[in-house]
């Protein structure tokens, strides 16, 4: 993913004392636009220390035998998006987010302690464009996009009928964490 990034900003949540967090993300700026209506980065740092809660987070963490879990999040544009999901997916067309787990037992390049989980990537306009059509803010709906991406590295997914039902669930209790209204509603 990093082939075609612009900028690189670190969102890195702190590892020790009693504020212990496991997950951390990095986050690569492809498209600049993003800047013009949120703080992408805030918005994903609060995302990440809500979903650094959910219960599979540690086990993830105990399962990989590792000090921490890292994730990628590229903020990208539609055609970059399209042509991913184009190569990956057999899709012609831009998504809203795409999510690329990593194997499982995956190290981090640059930190051999903490398990890779994936990358995510998210297309600005498609992002901006469903915001409005659903009457939400680009926040609150990139907040949603952000922890549906984080879930699916994590090992949850839509396949079924009962897995759609678990991951839409903890996306909505999630969010409320955030302050953020049901958007399945």
């Amino acid at each position: 993913m990093a082939t075609f990034v612009n900028q690189q900003v670190d969102v890195m949540l702190p590892r020790t004392g009693s504020d212990h967090h496991a997950l951390s993300a990095e986050v690569m700026v492809q498209c600049n636009a993003w800047s013009e209506f949120i703080d992408a980065e805030a918005t994903i740092q609060r995302v990440v220390a809500v979903v650094d809660g959910v219960p599979e987070v540690q086990a993830k963490l105990d399962g990989q035998k590792a000090s921490g879990l890292a994730v990628s999040i590229v903020l990208s544009d539609d055609e970059a998006v399209r042509q991913l999901n184009k190569k990956h997916r057999g899709i012609d067309k831009p998504t809203n987010v795409l999510s690329f787990p990593a194997a499982p037992g995956t190290l981090d390049a640059e930190e051999p302690s903490v398990a890779y989980l994936g990358d995510i990537v998210i297309a600005y306009e498609t992002v901006v464009t469903e915001a409005k059509c659903q009457d939400r803010t680009v926040d609150d709906h990139f907040s949603h996009l952000v922890t549906h991406g984080l879930l699916h590295v994590l090992g949850y997914d839509h396949e079924t009928e009962e897995d759609a039902r678990k991951m839409e669930q903890l996306e909505i209790s999630l969010l409320a964490m955030l302050g953020i209204a049901d958007p399945y509603n």
